[in-house]
């Protein structure tokens, strides 16, 4: 049997949501599930990046509080469900620049979250669903496999992910199970007997 790349179902997104402990965490959660952010992306991630008019999360570079460069051909739009957009005007509140998610630890980088942090968070979650580790890449998988399954051409995730090849995005869609016809399949006559 062909070992398959893990990606989540709808239960399971809704399942790592809800176990989050904060809004902050859950949003962070749903940012990378529906944006397909890395968690570099997700921790300098600034207000000034979203576009509320348009409806669009414009991922750049950093200049200030700290200097982060995305990787490379990572600087890209990515749409926004409206229903996050709500979410996340009434978690910014009235703060018009800085991170969008803000650590509560002091002395860290203008309270900006470690990569660490986030990835203990996720894995805290994943084993008390799964009872083991996923990392935080599942999400960026969840996120292109939902894309191609919604018809979305393969150039196209290609962008979204932020990738400067296509060999790349097909790693992440390579041994997806093609499910597309399963329930036709279910449903044939033969199936009934």
């Amino acid at each position: 049997m062909v070992k398959q790349k893990k990606v989540l179902t709808i239960n399971q997104c809704d399942k790592f949501i809800k176990k989050a402990s904060t809004t902050q965490e859950k949003l962070m959660i749903r940012m990378m599930l529906k944006c397909g952010l890395r968690v570099s992306e997700l921790i300098n991630c600034q207000i000034s990046w979203i576009n509320f008019e348009d409806q669009l999360l414009h991922i750049q570079e950093n200049v200030k509080p700290s200097k982060w460069v995305p990787k490379r051909d990572s600087v890209r739009e990515v749409p926004i469900h409206e229903g996050l957009l709500t979410e996340l005007k009434q978690f910014i509140g009235n703060r018009k620049k800085g991170y969008l998610f803000k650590s509560r630890k002091k002395g860290s980088n203008h309270y900006r979250y470690s990569k660490d942090s986030i990835i203990r968070k996720i894995n805290k979650i994943a084993k008390e669903i799964f009872g083991k580790n996923t990392g935080t890449h599942i999400f960026r998988r969840t996120y292109a496999s939902n894309l191609l399954n919604d018809g979305i051409p393969l150039t196209n995730i290609k962008k979204k992910l932020g990738h400067s090849n296509v060999k790349t995005t097909l790693l992440y869609l390579k041994d997806l199970p093609d499910r597309s016809h399963d329930d036709k399949i279910r449903n044939m006559e033969i199936m009934k007997l």
